[in-house]
């Protein structure tokens, strides 16, 4: 019989050893939202057992009035909470709960908080039941509440209504109607962020909006994308062996509607800029899937002549194929001569623009009349010639009329 007894003791404390191997790591191996729990810590929206490193004990369960903490924290009210004095908060929840006294000190002022604001109502027995272990559908319920979503009647559908406005699926909303672990109440939390207020607004837009960390955190973790680029940037023109200034920054709109200038990242490898002729500059910005393009047309360093017209019958305009403005020959009437018998008298610049005023006192230049524009080479590389016609599409005024 001793024998027996001793067998059974070791038996007994091999079982409680093997237990204590067993289950921590079977607990670990379940965690789901390791990942999103480092995430919301980082955004300043979740704390675990520390207040100075990440200690986020997501094997344990959570009583009721530790639901209620967490969910404030996500939600950023939980400073507001804290302003309670402590005799309101204790009103608060004395006026509401039969047994009010169970909820933790620590706690007190977050479940009045939340009771002011219609987040926590209770038990049907009046109790709040603040040490009961926090239960799937009651999380749910309360986010739905602070949501402005929630109704009275649909309790047992909580978690499947929460699936609909979140990024929480089906099949986990299934899952997660038990009592809580720290890691679903992660779940469930992360999933809050993507859901929306009953007025569309969405949860993280609100949230970046209060706080910049916040933002640049989202912006990183992809809750918030960049909708489009706002910047718009025009065609660029350079001449050969010139370099190209693309903008180092652009703004952007992000799906929350903010707005923000970012870096963007350019591929000039098509561009030649030792060669004439068009090609496109494609800059990506981090976080968006679309493309900036850019039209660079490199022109040659050679002053060319791109088009000579007469809209009238005492002017012709040169278009050059770059700003002349300083270029004295240019200006100058003796580098140009007509094939008609007439004299240029003047010649302005402005620009990439000629205008040769010609000598037409007789108004002898007939509309529609030929021509040829001799251009020096003192201007071009070597002297060239341009045909064009006078054409003045001014109609003929009447000035009187007489019946006869």
């Amino acid at each position: 019989m001793r024998s027996l007894k001793k067998l059974l003791a070791v038996l007994l404390a091999l079982t409680m050893v093997l237990s204590v191997m067993v289950v921590p790591a079977f607990a670990a191996e379940s965690l789901r939202y390791e990942d999103e729990a480092q995430k919301l810590y980082e955004m300043g929206l979740f704390k675990g057992k520390s207040t100075t490193e990440f200690v986020p004990d997501l094997e344990s369960r959570l009583e009721r009035q530790d639901g209620v903490a967490l969910l404030l924290r996500l939600f950023c009210l939980d400073k507001e909470a804290e302003k309670l004095s402590e005799s309101e908060a204790k009103a608060i929840l004395a006026e509401k709960f039969s047994d009010a006294d169970e909820v933790a000190a620590w706690a007190v002022k977050y479940v009045a908080y939340a009771v002011k604001e219609g987040i926590v109502q209770g038990r049907p027995d009046g109790k709040f039941a603040p040490k009961d272990s926090l239960q799937g559908k009651e999380y749910a319920k309360m986010i739905l509440a602070l949501l402005g979503r929630y109704e009275d009647s649909r309790y047992q559908l909580s978690l499947a209504d929460f699936a609909e406005i979140s990024g929480l699926a089906e099949g986990e909303a299934s899952r997660l109607d038990r009592i809580l672990i720290r890691d679903d109440v992660v779940g469930l939390s992360f999933a809050a962020l993507t859901a929306t207020y009953a007025d569309g607004t969405s949860v993280i837009a609100k949230l970046a909006a209060q706080d910049e960390n916040i933002k640049a955190k989202a912006v990183e973790f992809g809750l918030i994308a960049i909708a489009k680029v706002t910047t718009e940037i025009e065609p660029i023109t350079i001449k050969v062996g010139e370099s190209v200034q693309l903008p180092a920054q652009v703004q952007v709109e992000y799906t929350d509607g903010s707005v923000a200038d970012v870096a963007v990242t350019w591929d000039r490898s098509a561009v030649k800029t030792d060669v004439a002729g068009e090609y496109k500059a494609y800059g990506t910005v981090a976080g968006f899937d679309g493309k900036i393009e850019v039209v660079i047309t490199v022109k040659p360093d050679v002053l060319a002549v791109e088009d000579v017209t007469a809209d009238n019958l005492k002017e012709v305009v040169v278009v050059y194929n770059q700003d002349v403005s300083e270029n004295a020959e240019v200006a100058k009437k003796d580098n140009y001569k007509l094939s008609i018998s007439k004299a240029i008298e003047s010649v302005s610049v402005d620009g990439n623009t000629a205008v040769l005023k010609v000598q037409n006192e007789k108004n002898d230049i007939i509309n529609q009349q030929e021509a040829t524009l001799t251009i020096s080479n003192k201007i071009l590389e070597e002297e060239q010639k341009f045909e064009f016609t006078f054409f003045d599409a001014t109609l003929p005024e009447v000035v009187t009329m007489e019946v006869t």
